[in-house]
């Protein structure tokens, strides 16, 4: 499993910054990097997604009712 160095120092930026206290353009490198490692990670099949429940298009009010319930557990998949 690859490892990614900007993970580390963007997870030391928010365990000790308030963004209070952070200048806007940090705060947007910091998501950036995020964003690049997230997807290199997505992209390399290193991180997969949960899948709770999948509800054909018909039943998507069922659906956003379960998700409104609270009580998923991993992501709700709408299929056409």
């Amino acid at each position: 499993m690859a490892t990614f160095p900007a993970t580390e120092r963007i997870a030391r930026f928010v365990a000790e910054a308030t963004l209070d206290a952070v200048p806007p353009a940090a705060v947007d490198v910091a998501k950036t990097a995020f964003m690049d490692c997230l997807s290199v990670a997505l992209a390399g099949s290193q991180i997969t997604p949960v899948v709770d429940r999948t509800y054909p298009l018909s039943e998507v009010p069922e659906a956003i009712r379960y998700l409104e319930d609270g009580k998923t557990q991993g992501k709700i998949v709408i299929t056409v």
